[in-house]
């Protein structure tokens, strides 16, 4: 389980190459907000990846266990990004609390509900044998 904790600077790495894939390509053609919003689907795309190769290099040991993982990414996720808006860029915890408003078009939330789930999608224990080719 400690790998799949320590996978979580991988998944902030695929979040500083998603951020720099938006700032230099269609984050220019655009406005800011609509930007970050687009950001997420690639992101998904790069965590995918990520969790995908992880969950089938260093197979879990249940669905709990990939839920687990899932959760503590999330955790991990939510406590950087407070720490990087309210501790670094002194900016009020509203602003933190604002990015997680799905019915005001945010789609972060999006983004942290695939960081909880896919590893249990990708999960592929005894009790799902792999597909066969």
């Amino acid at each position: 389980m400690l790998r799949y904790l320590l996978l979580w600077f991988a998944l902030l790495a695929g979040a500083i190459l998603n951020a720099g894939i938006r700032d230099y390509t269609y984050g220019r053609l655009m406005d800011t907000n609509l930007s970050h919003q687009l950001a997420v689907f690639p992101g998904m795309l790069i965590f995918g990846i990520i969790i995908r190769f992880a969950c089938r290099r260093w197979p879990l040991a249940s669905r709990i266990q990939a839920l687990i993982a899932g959760l503590a990414w999330v955790a991990m996720t939510e406590i950087f990004e407070v720490s990087m808006i309210v501790f670094l860029q002194k900016k009020p915890f509203s602003v933190f609390l604002d990015a997680h408003r799905l019915w005001e078009g945010e789609l972060w939330p999006l983004l942290i509900l695939w960081l909880a789930i896919a590893p249990v999608l990708f999960f592929r224990g005894a009790e799902s044998p792999p597909a066969s080719q």
